[in-house]
């Protein structure tokens, strides 16, 4: 159920005319901006990120959008939430003021579905397509979702006459409450369906086939139309909604649509440069060139190496790891001290250059 108080337009910053690409342009903008993967230990920026998600799952389903314009939220009466004032008022006033409650025999849509599908980042900066299995349910093909018996079909309810609801008089009010022999349907099954058990519904496994495409941000949530539960009296299906997960990376971190990593060099490299080979997050190989004197923390940038769909592209940025090596045989020792001692202050800037704050710092 929608809260209160919230105002879907303003938060995606869109009229309230705004078109359907309307939405979507803004939904993407705003996501851009807050999404957690760019704004790590943000607890304001989640936040926001929840609710412009919340708002974009509101304004981009047209009916439910219709029923938050009317209502100012996505319930609305016979919606099969939570009882609001509407429907007290409905109840208890109903039929001083002339209201009537809907028909329980309406066709009315099937519910939404939600399913979590777990990507990896090689497979987010590729696209792929996806088949995963979905439990639904279906009107039963014996009774075509009647719930009777083949041959049969279900009775008005000799109670309620099939409007669902027993009116009592109480003083001046009508009180209407829930027909309690048909349960609110209007009719009873006197001979269930052998299949379906007079649920006129039965649960069946189907394969999903999704193409998701390259670039996809963790969070995103894809509408699959009518492939939710079946309706209600010939009503439409509901439909299914796909939640975008990314594994961790044991190599790469994600930022928008750049990449990072880190990479150890040996100091012999650090110190006179050269040509390396690194895999990219597709897992292929790409020469990158390490400058001369590169210090543990620098970052280098390979262009175009990072995730992209149609509209972005991001980059590569490697962390470099200037590793000491251990374990030196007696010939090694005896040639890093040779070196020790014939190096200057001249290569060692940033040790001479703290040598000499602390010297500053401790004559104070």
């Amino acid at each position: 159920m929608v809260r209160k108080n919230k105002d879907y337009y303003d938060i995606l910053k869109i009229d309230r005319d705004a078109t359907q690409t309307d939405i979507k342009k803004a939904f993407h903008k705003l996501t851009r901006k807050f999404h957690p993967d760019r704004n790590p230990g943000n607890a304001e920026a989640e936040e926001k990120f929840k609710e412009i998600s919340e708002a974009y799952s509101i304004l981009s389903d047209p009916e439910k959008r219709s029923r938050y314009d009317t209502f100012g939220s996505t319930s609305g009466p016979g919606m099969g939430f939570d009882m609001g004032f509407g429907d007290i008022f409905e109840d208890i006033f109903g039929d001083f003021f002339g209201a009537r409650r809907q028909s329980p025999n309406r066709p009315r849509k099937g519910s939404d579905l939600h399913f979590k599908l777990l990507l990896t980042l090689p497979e987010v900066a590729a696209g792929v397509e996806k088949e995963f299995e979905i439990s639904k349910l279906i009107n039963c093909d014996i009774c075509d979702g009647s719930g009777a018996k083949a041959g049969t079909s279900p009775e008005t309810c000799p109670i309620c006459h099939g409007s669902g609801q027993v009116k009592k008089q109480t003083g001046l009010f009508s009180l209407t409450t829930t027909c309690i022999k048909c349960g609110g349907s209007g009719v009873i099954i006197t001979e269930p369906c052998e299949k379906c058990h007079g649920g006129g519904k039965v649960r069946v496994n189907k394969k999903i086939k999704l193409r998701i495409p390259r670039g996809i941000m963790e969070g995103t949530r894809i509408r699959y139309a009518s492939e939710g539960d079946a309706g209600f009296n010939g009503g439409p299906p509901g439909d299914l909604y796909i939640a975008i997960f990314i594994e961790e990376h044991e190599i790469f971190k994600r930022r928008d649509y750049d990449i990072f990593c880190e990479i150890p060099i040996t100091f012999i490299e650090a110190a006179l440069g050269t040509e390396i080979e690194i895999p990219n997050v597709l897992g292929k190989i790409v020469k990158m060139d390490v400058p001369k004197g590169t210090q543990t923390g620098d970052i280098i940038r390979v262009s175009g190496e990072g995730l992209s769909n149609e509209y972005e592209h991001g980059d590569l940025y490697v962390s470099i790891f200037v590793e000491t090596p251990t374990k030196l045989n007696k010939t090694q020792q005896a040639l890093l001290k040779q070196f020790a001692e014939v190096s200057g202050i001249k290569i060692h800037p940033r040790t001479n250059s703290f040598w000499k704050k602390v010297k500053k710092f401790i004559s104070k």
